[in-house]
């Protein structure tokens, strides 16, 4: 997402790329995630938890914020089922 945006902090690439796209959702691990809708942008913290395997997180957190979005949920809401 930094490089996309061409900032160097995850949350500079949020404030930036929430205005290219309609939806984001950028993941910083035990940092939580930020996410966006039309503009509109939130930190959504990490739950606290014990971290056995790091395979396919990013893909499980797509997942979930995509389908509580499709759903109707808010977006912060969407983050924290990410």
């Amino acid at each position: 997402a930094c490089t996309l945006a061409g900032t160097s902090t995850l949350k500079d690439a949020s404030d930036k790329l929430k205005n290219q796209f309609q939806y984001t959702c950028l993941t910083a691990g035990e940092n939580g995630a930020y996410v966006s809708f039309n503009g509109s942008a939130s930190h959504v913290p990490a739950f606290a938890t014990e971290v056995l395997d790091l395979n396919g997180a990013g893909d499980i957190c797509a997942a979930g914020f995509l389908s509580s979005i499709l759903k109707g949920r808010s977006v912060e809401d969407s983050g924290r089922f990410g």
